[in-house]
């Protein structure tokens, strides 16, 4: 038995839940870093290792593409779970009744009056 705890308690495991936004975001940061490493070590190598052409130009197309890779797979945002809709028409409710922004309010038609004239 602890002394600040109820050891009856059991913990409570949520696998469904998602990554929060700060883990979430730290990832893509770390994501966006390597590939950005690895487009650095790629231009260098081209320049400065004694290598075939042919590889100098696998790396420096390389060096040119990972930036865009990089920008790509940092903004993708998180990755939804297989079974998981992108849109759930169901979760929405709507509220009875009139919108609570109207009540009280005159209404103006969006046809002119005649007796204005």
């Amino acid at each position: 038995m602890g002394f600040f705890r109820d050891d009856s308690a059991a913990a409570v495991l949520i696998t469904g839940a998602q990554q929060s936004r700060q883990d979430e975001l730290r990832s893509r940061t770390r994501r966006y870093a390597v590939t950005m490493a690895i487009r650095t070590v790629s231009f260098v190598a081209a320049v400065a290792l004694p290598i075939p052409v042919w590889a100098k130009f696998f790396l420096i197309v390389a060096a040119i593409c990972l930036p865009w890779l990089a920008v790509t797979a940092a903004n993708a945002g998180p990755v939804r779970s297989k079974g998981t809709p992108a849109y759930d028409p169901g979760s929405l409710r709507v509220p009875e009744g009139p919108p609570l922004a109207l009540e009280g309010h005159r209404v103006i038609d969006a046809e002119p009056d005649d007796r204005a004239a």
